[in-house]
Parts: C-alpha cells; structure tokens; sequence
C-alpha cells in the first residue's frame, strides 16, 4: 500500500511537470508582443485585410500582391515609421552585383522618397522611412508608401533589362 501511494504522488508530480512543460512550450510557440506604437500599425493593416505576423516588438511582416512587405518602429523614437519590401536574392557574382547596384541607383533617381539597397545579408530592399507627428499618422499615408515603393521596385526592374 505504502509503494502504491508513493508511486501515486511520484506520477502526480510527473503530471504537474508534464503539464508545466507542455505551458511553457506554448508561451515559447506564441509571437511575441508587438509594442503599442507597432500596434497602431498594425490594427490598421489588419483592417485593411492584411494577414499580420509579429516578428518582434518593433517589427512585423504581411503580404500583399504576393509580395513581403515588413513594417518597423523604434520605440525610443515614436514619430519614426519605416516600410519595406525586401526580396530574397539569389548568389550572385560581382558583376551581376554591380549591374544589380546600377538599377538600385536607377530606381532612387526615379523616385521621390523611396530608398533601395543591398543589405548585409543579400537582400533587396526597398524602404520608405516617415516621420509622423503622432503615432498613427502614417498609417494615413499608407497607400502613398506602397505607390512609393511599387514605383521604385518598377524603375530597378526596368533598368536591369
């Protein structure tokens, strides 16, 4: 009787632990919060009908027209709003860099705000950064950005033809 007790409260304990376990792997699972500044971004988006995923607290990606586009904040600097496109680039040699690198410049002329480069990891971006008098602000312009950034992605096309 008393092994049967003792194993009773060895399998309780096991369960308790199991269960603790399987809870902490579900908050780990979670996305992480977004801050209350990419939040307002991101309410809008999703009332717009974007599917939003929270990446971090300053940043989240959606897609539209089968394109990732990524929205950041910085929480210390609450007027600072960036979107961006950015595209996985295949290996490329030093050439096809520096012609990629001419139609990056092609497209910055050929736009008002919109910026484009080669980031550290290889990827193409295509940003607009705003600075909006009150959180929230951007999301006003938020049609104006994609125009922006469509236009730019549209003249770096054009010029690596």
């Amino acid at each position: 009787m008393k092994q049967a007790a003792g194993t009773s409260r060895a399998l309780s304990g096991l369960s308790a632990l199991l269960v603790l376990l399987f809870c902490a792997g579900g908050a780990l699972a979670q996305s992480p919060a977004p801050s209350g500044l990419l939040k307002t971004h991101l309410d809008f988006l999703e009332q717009e009908g974007f599917k939003v995923e929270v990446r971090s607290a300053a940043h989240a990606t959606f897609r539209r027209e089968g394109r990732t586009y990524v929205v950041v904040v910085d929480e210390s600097d609450p007027a600072y709003f960036r979107l961006e496109l950015r595209f996985r680039a295949e290996a490329i040699d030093a050439d096809e860099r520096a012609r990629r690198l001419e139609a990056i410049a092609a497209a910055m002329i050929g736009t008002k705000v919109a910026r484009a480069y080669i980031d550290r990891e290889g990827l193409l971006v295509f940003q607009v950064a705003y600075h909006q008098a009150s959180p929230g602000d951007a999301n006003r312009s938020m049609g104006r950005f994609f125009r922006m950034i469509d236009t730019a992605y549209d003249h770096y096309r054009r010029a690596l033809r």
